[in-house]
């Protein structure tokens, strides 16, 4: 559940709630946000949530019934963008409402198969190389990539720049 608190919280009434919470066995975890702040609260649920929302301090309780709350809107209502640099030194924001192609092999095979796939990568719009250098596989003798050798092609060439 996330538990809302009021701006106006006193320390006494938050650590009363968060002792109450505590004793019920909630992994808690506070966030302070330019609005407000709030208590994840991650676990069994073995309270009525009323209880927690008449208590001093708070503004309102959203009950999360689904997995990965700690992931979920309610807990994080912003989105997350993860910022990569590529290798021009240019960052590629990941995440928000732009969508970001990213493709390549399944397996690395070769570097001259690295450099012809980047190509048409970039040739196709998509920002990011993407190939498998370690590939298990049911069988030893199938083909596993190149490995360190396959990891070595993802340094970047001049000719992509």
């Amino acid at each position: 559940m996330v538990i809302v608190l009021k701006k106006d919280i006193r320390a006494d009434e938050k650590d009363k709630i968060k002792r109450i919470l505590g004793a019920k066995n909630f992994q808690l975890k506070e966030v302070q946000g330019e609005d407000a702040t709030i208590l994840a609260a991650v676990g069994k649920l073995s309270l009525d949530t009323r209880e927690i929302e008449i208590l001093p301090g708070v503004e309102r309780v959203i009950h999360i019934s689904k997995p990965y709350k700690l992931a979920s809107r309610e807990f994080k209502p912003n989105d997350t963008i993860v910022e990569i640099e590529n290798c021009r030194s240019q960052k590629i924001r990941v995440g928000g409402s732009r969508v970001i192609a990213i493709a390549g092999p399944c397996a690395v095979e070769s570097r001259e198969q690295m450099l012809e796939i980047a190509q048409a990568v970039v040739n196709s719009g998509a920002v990011m190389l993407r190939g498998g250098a370690y590939k298990p596989r049911t069988s030893p003798y199938s083909f596993q990539g190149l490995g360190e050798e396959g990891l070595k092609y993802f340094g970047g060439d001049e000719r992509l720049r």
